[in-house]
Formats: structure tokens, sequence, C-alpha cells
């Protein structure tokens, strides 16, 4: 497979004003991409410059363009000319909705549509933002089983509507790719963290930046640069101690055409599987 430059490619991040984006932005400057973003209104766009500015120097490497999930205005335009998307977006409020739909529409509907824009726009590889939230909820957790990326949250009304959400829209992704003939087929990879921490660059920050509680199967927010290694392709990155830096996955995950990836310091596996791949520990650098 012959590798693009870095400088020759660009990678577009949707939801570019969250606080996973913004770390994973960062990340996919100083690894030498151009990056694209979508917000939902470009009055945001001098605000997200600023703030990845703060981190490293931007350039005339980062615009930003206008797309909304529930609307197909503006995605094939946003992956014209990217060789990577990173989709990100997803809505996440800070109180459950009245209904669910209020969440599983857009999740659902808006990954379809960047799915779509990027097969129609000749996009390499896409990796999509889901959650452990799509893995283990409707199920007993009382520690008597580990699950991996073989599993996918139950769908009933004792699910909340963010875990439907997520599940929902990761399969939705899932089934749409296995249904592309041949010739249209891109590679996906989805990543399914836990709780993610990590430091807060934009006084304005997402649902996802909140929260003081350390737990069990929580990233870093820089974990970003995780999705940046997978969208490109890259070798994992080698472990760098209990003091941080690094981490230990299998190589499919980065070299097979579509995998699933859930980073949760709970799940591990003891050789790579075959269709999609779980994280032995997190990302902290």
């Amino acid at each position: 497979m012959t590798q693009t430059a870095p400088a020759d490619t660009t990678v577009l991040v949707t939801g570019a004003s969250g606080f996973i984006a913004q770390h994973t932005i960062v990340a996919l400057l100083a690894a030498g991409y151009r990056v694209r973003g979508t917000v939902r209104s470009l009055k945001r766009a001098d605000e997200i410059r600023r703030v990845v500015g703060a981190q490293i120097p931007v350039g005339d490497r980062l615009t930003l363009v206008e797309a909304e999930l529930t609307s197909d205005d503006g995605w094939r335009e946003a992956c014209r000319g990217c060789r990577f998307v990173l989709h990100m977006a997803s809505p996440l409020p800070p109180r459950p909705p009245k209904h669910p739909d209020e969440l599983i529409v857009p999740a659902r509907d808006g990954a379809l549509r960047v799915l779509r824009a990027a097969v129609a726009e000749r996009v390499r590889r896409v990796v999509m933002t889901s959650s452990v939230a799509a893995v283990l909820y409707g199920h007993a957790r009382d520690g008597s089983r580990t699950y991996d990326e073989r599993d996918w949250s139950q769908l009933s009304s004792a699910v909340g509507a963010y875990e439907q959400s997520k599940t929902i829209a990761e399969r939705a992704a899932w089934d749409f790719v296995e249904a592309l003939p041949a010739d249209q087929r891109i590679e996906l990879v989805t990543v399914n963290p836990g709780l993610v921490l990590g430091p807060v660059l934009s006084a304005d920050f997402s649902t996802s930046g909140e929260g003081p509680v350390l737990a069990v199967g929580s990233v870093d927010g820089s974990a970003g640069v995780l999705a940046a290694d997978a969208a490109a392709g890259a070798s994992p990155r080698p472990p760098a101690g209990d003091a941080g830096g690094g981490v230990t996955v299998s190589p499919s995950l980065f070299f097979g055409p579509s995998r699933r990836c859930l980073v949760n310091c709970s799940i591990s596996v003891a050789s790579p599987c075959k269709s999609r791949c779980a994280i032995k520990r997190p990302t902290f650098i």
C-alpha cells in the first residue's frame, strides 16, 4: 500500500468544537496532517482556531466548514479531498432527553450521512468514536464475565437514551459499510472508550468534557491520538511504563480494513482477534 505523506493528507474531524475532537485535531497537526473540522455554525470557527492554536501552531493547516448531523447539506463538500474521516460528532446532552429519538435519530442518521459522503468522495478510512455504551449496557455487570468487541448493548427500556443512540449508530455504521458493493467499500474503525478524562482546552466544552469522577475504563482526553493513528494506519505506539505514554494494541487494528477497538482497562485479549480488536491498556500522553 502506498503511504501518503502527512503534509499531503487532509483529515476530516467532525464535531470540531468537542472535547475529544480538539485533542484529536492537536494530535493530527502535531503529526503533520492538514485538518478540516466541521462545526454546526461557522460563528465558532475563530474560537476553535484560537483554542487549537494555543496548543500548536495552526497556520493554514486547519480549516473549518459548516455541517450538521441532521442535514445532508455540506457533508460531501466536507469530505472532498480528505483521505481519512474521524467521525466524532454525536449528541450528548447534560441530562436525559424527553424522548430517546432526540439522541438516536441524529446519532444514527448523522453517522450514515458522514459515511455516505465519505463513500461518494472516495475516502479511504472512517474512524468513528463510539463508546462502551454500545457494548455492555443491558447486560449483568457483576464481574462474572469480560465484555469484548463481540458484545453489543441490549436495546430495551431499561437502557438509557444515550446508550441506545451509541449502539444504534454504531450498528448502523457497520451494517452500511458491510452492505456496500466491493468496489465502493471503505475501511471502518470504531473506537469504544469508557469515561474520557483529560485537560479541557476550551472554556466552552461539550458534555464529554464534564465529570471529575475517576473510574476503571477511563481514557485520557488526549487519547484522540489513538483515533489519529487508527485513521492513518500507523504502527501501534509502544508502552511507556506506568507513568503513561503509549498504548498496547493488536496490530491488526491498524492494518486490517475494519476493526472495533475497545478502550477499557478491564478488557483485554490474549491474541489478535480476527474481526475486531480490544486495547489492553488506555492511552495516557
